[in-house]
C-alpha cells in the first residue's frame, strides 16, 4: 500500500495476461470495492476459513484485487496458488512458495479434472495455504469436476 491506503502497487508480471511491458506496476486505487473485497478475503476466507466467490463484470478488478491480495499473504508466509481456468484447453498457474514466484501453464484434458490433483500434490511449501480459481464457472462441468477435486 502507499499513501495512507489508497494506492496499492502490484507487479505487472503476476497478473497473468499480456500487459504493456513499459510499466513495471500496476497502481491500483484503493476504492471501495477494492477495500470491500480485501476486507472479504481477509476475514471471511482466510479468519474464518470460509469459502468465498467474488462474482461481478468483467473488468471491475476482481482478479487483479485479488492477486493482490494473495501477494500480499505471500509475503506473510503464506503459500499461495492462483489457477486460472480461462480457456478450453489450457490452465495458468501462479504460485507464492516460499518468497519465490513460479508460473506455469498445462494442457487441460477436457472432461478429466485429474491434473488438479497433481497440481495440488506437487504444491510445496509450509504454512498455511490459499487457493484461488480464476474464471471459474458453475455451469461447465469440468470446472464442477475441478471445483471437487
Amino acid at each position: 500500500f502507499r499513501e495512507g491506503k489508497k494506492i496499492f502497487c502490484l507487479d505487472r508480471s503476476l497478473l497473468l495476461r499480456p500487459h504493456n511491458e513499459t510499466a513495471r506496476d500496476c497502481v491500483l486505487y484503493c476504492r471501495q470495492d477494492f477495500n470491500k473485497q480485501w476486507k472479504f478475503l481477509e476475514e471471511a476466507v482466510c479468519e474464518e476459513g470460509c469459502l468465498g466467490y467474488i462474482l461481478g463484470p468483467p473488468g471491475t478488478g476482481k482478479t487483479t484485487t485479488t492477486l493482490a491480495f494473495l501477494h500480499s499473504l505471500s509475503l506473510k508466509g503464506w503459500s499461495v496458488m492462483c489457477i486460472r481456468l480461462w480457456g478450453v484447453e489450457t490452465a495458468k498457474i501462479l504460485q507464492f512458495v516460499d518468497g519465490e514466484t513460479r508460473k506455469a501453464q498445462i494442457n487441460v484434458p477436457m472432461g478429466d479434472a485429474k491434473w488438479v490433483d497433481n497440481v495440488l500434490r506437487e504444491w510445496t511449501g509450509g504454512g498455511k495455504k490459499f487457493l484461488f480459481l480464476d474464471g471459474y464457472l458453475h455451469y461447465l462441468l469440468d470446472h464442477q469436476r475441478i471445483k471437487g477435486a
